[in-house]
């Protein structure tokens, strides 16, 4: 890169900066602040189109570089990674100035990150930082050991990633950038976590609380209080301590008219008094933070709080509120989806999703599920009955689908499974398709037959029981010494009572002889075929067929190759590229 550049001379231009594309700036700097970050990009493009068209790249470099950190908030990550190649490269490259170069290259690899494009985003950050040193800009180059710290604590790399924010630190003290010197020995903190130290990151936490509470009140100090909350309940701080916490995000927010932030402050002082079974307080906490996300298009936040009112109105027993707000939280889910995952045209399908599958869409999907079972178990209506059902199933396909797009990370993988689906209607009359859905306490079997009602059978069975038994036969299914003396037969009657028995006479009376089984988790591991009823196999009786989902299955075979992508796990991040490179200029926003 540097033989290339050098060849380069600067880019100059002899006519007056445009006041107009400065205002812009001004106002998309207001507008993060308050948390609008799509209102932000819409100023920051216009004023980078306009220093552009006046010869001023220069200027235009970190209007750009803020628009990538504008998507990023939004989670629109494939928006911010194809702004670098196109476009923000090439006026870099123009200009020939090496910190500029320096933060573009940083700012790709923070994408890259993002997107778990994880030795991308290494080439690109170790290029940062050979451009910084050679530029004598340790601010630049403490950026980008910061978040080449994160990537490989995030490769499980944590003596690297020690000794790059350490480094880090350093260079951010001789530059006196108080944030990044915080955040640095906030991502500190993070990996002891990540490592299991917690008395270190304790001990981190408690020395970094007066030093936080020095820093002005702006959108980005808000943000490091969020974090510096987090981790102290993964520490387990008393209650006290992280209302104090949120309550100054909260006057934080206010004073910055940051409504998104505010949002996140109510939410949180929510979730503390739900931990403590203050429900009476929860309940209006949370509705204040879900109105206030919906009004500023807080979509992620409009994701967590429907999600806190939906398991506040279910412990409360107000099965169709919680219904609602479940409802609403899978809306909000589908939502964030697709405005985070890159559209079809684009080069690439590998995406990071937004959420963590495991952990804030599973239980979601499976708890609505849940709840409808429960609630048509007791409709007197057959219609309405039907409907929850319905809906219950069509739940668990929306499940398989997230899941199918999170295990390859990539979401062209729905688009060419889904050309050819199918629909329990376009079965043979003779199928029955059978959906396991695995509670704690019960097991619940969804049977669906085409042109017919839907039917629901409770099997009162543990999780625990389920999963021991489906281990035992697998691995005597896997080992040759059982099969002589047949002793796999007993767990595979055990399992074919508690997912097939409860359907047998159903089955008869509508002349089944296929079976489709949606089957959850675990029970994928094993051969359904090899339930027996003490006389048969499963597959003496029926033809057994095994499907991710009913409704993502295309006939059409080969038509699929894809890569499992790791995924990025969430340090702290976002610092700004573009306030740094508007420091080393003198353009301070």
């Amino acid at each position: 890169m540097s033989a290339c550049t050098s060849s380069l001379s600067p880019v100059r231009s002899t006519l007056p900066v445009s006041p107009v594309a400065d205002k812009l700036m001004m106002t998309g700097s207001t507008q993060f602040e308050r948390g609008e970050f799509a209102q932000a990009v819409a100023e920051w493009q216009q004023a980078a189109n306009l220093y552009e068209q006046s010869g001023h790249l220069k200027l235009a470099i970190p209007a750009l570089l803020s628009v990538a950190e504008a998507y990023q908030r939004l989670g629109h990550y494939q928006e911010a990674f194809s702004l670098f190649p196109n476009r923000v490269l090439k006026l870099a490259e123009q200009t020939a100035d090496k910190a500029q170069l320096a933060a573009v290259y940083g700012s790709w690899g923070q994408v890259c990150m993002q997107l778990a494009q994880l030795e991308e985003a290494k080439r690109h950050l170790e290029t940062s930082i050979q451009l910084a040193t050679a530029a004598h800009q340790p601010a630049l180059q403490a950026l980008a050991l910061l978040h080449l710290g994160q990537v490989v604590a995030t490769q499980q790399d944590y003596q690297t990633a020690q000794t790059h924010f350490t480094h880090s630190i350093d260079l951010a003290q001789q530059s006196d950038q108080a944030l990044l010197i915080l955040k640095g020995l906030m991502n500190q903190a993070w990996l002891f976590l990540v490592k299991g130290d917690k008395p270190s990151a304790q001990t981190q936490l408690t020395s970094l609380w007066p030093q936080l509470q020095r820093l002005p009140k702006t959108h980005e100090t808000a943000y490091l209080w969020i974090k510096f909350g987090e981790f102290a309940q993964q520490l387990g701080w008393s209650r006290s301590e992280l209302q104090t916490i949120f309550k100054t995000v909260e006057e934080i927010a206010n004073a910055r008219h940051d409504y998104c932030m505010l949002s996140r402050a109510w939410g949180e002082l929510g979730s503390l008094s739900e931990q403590a079974q203050q429900y009476s307080q929860a309940l209006p906490v949370t509705q204040a933070a879900l109105l206030k996300a919906q009004e500023h298009a807080c979509q992620f936040l409009e994701y967590r709080w429907n999600w806190q009112l939906g398991r506040l109105f279910k412990v409360q027993g107000e099965l169709d509120q919680a219904i609602i707000a479940y409802q609403n939280t899978k809306q909000a889910i589908v939502a964030v989806q697709s405005f985070s995952s890159p559209p079809p045209a684009k080069e690439s399908c590998v995406f990071k999703p937004p959420l963590d599958f495991e952990k804030e869409v599973k239980p979601v999907f499976l708890e609505l599920a849940n709840l409808l079972l429960q609630r048509a178990k007791t409709r007197l209506d057959n219609q309405l009955r039907q409907q929850d059902l319905t809906e219950a199933q069509q739940v668990v396909e929306l499940l398989k689908e997230n899941e199918i797009k999170d295990y390859f990370k990539d979401s062209c993988v729905t688009q060419i499974l889904g050309k050819s689906m199918l629909h329990i209607n376009d079965l043979d009359e003779s199928t029955a398709v059978i959906y396991p859905f695995v509670f704690e306490e019960r097991l619940e079997l969804l049977l669906s037959l085409p042109k017919q009602d839907s039917q629901l059978f409770t099997t009162a069975v543990t999780v625990t029981q389920l999963r021991q038994t489906v281990r035992d036969l697998r691995l005597q299914l896997e080992d040759e010494k059982y099969h002589e003396s047949r002793s796999y037969l007993q767990p595979a009657q055990q399992l074919y009572h508690w997912l097939i028995e409860p359907l047998v006479s159903t089955l008869k009376a509508h002349q089944i002889d296929t079976l489709v089984l949606v089957p959850e988790e675990f029970l994928r591991t094993i051969p359904l075929a090899v339930l027996h009823d003490g006389q048969q196999f499963l597959i003496e009786q029926y033809a057994v067929a095994m499907t991710t989902s009913i409704t993502l299955t295309n006939p059409q075979p080969n038509l699929l190759t894809a890569t499992n992508i790791p995924v990025l796990s969430g340090p702290l991040n976002g610092y700004k590229y573009s306030s740094v490179v508007r420091l080393v200029d003198g353009r301070d926003s």
